[in-house]
C-alpha cells in the first residue's frame, strides 16, 4: 500500500469511516480519534494497521533529561 497522498478509510469494529486526507488523519490521531491499532485502507480492499504509517506513528525521541542513578 502507498504511504502517499490520496484518501484514507479508517476501519475500526467493523465500522468504515472517511475517506480522510492525510491531514485529517493527523487530526484524528492529535485528537485521540485514531490509534496505532485502527486499520486503515485506501481503496477498502486492503486493510493494514495505522502504525505502518510511519510520518503518524513513527518513533518519536524522548524528551526531557534521563535518571541514570
Amino acid at each position: 500500500m502507498s504511504e502517499g497522498p490520496g484518501v484514507w478509510y479508517v476501519r475500526s469494529r467493523g465500522r468504515i469511516i472517511g475517506p480522510f486526507s492525510r491531514s485529517q488523519l493527523q487530526s484524528l490521531r492529535d485528537r485521540g480519534q485514531l490509534a496505532q491499532f485502527h486499520e486503515i485502507s485506501q481503496d477498502k480492499q486492503t486493510w493494514v494497521s495505522a502504525s505502518t504509517l510511519s510520518d503518524l506513528f513513527g518513533v518519536r525521541a524522548a524528551t526531557g533529561p534521563t535518571s541514570e542513578n
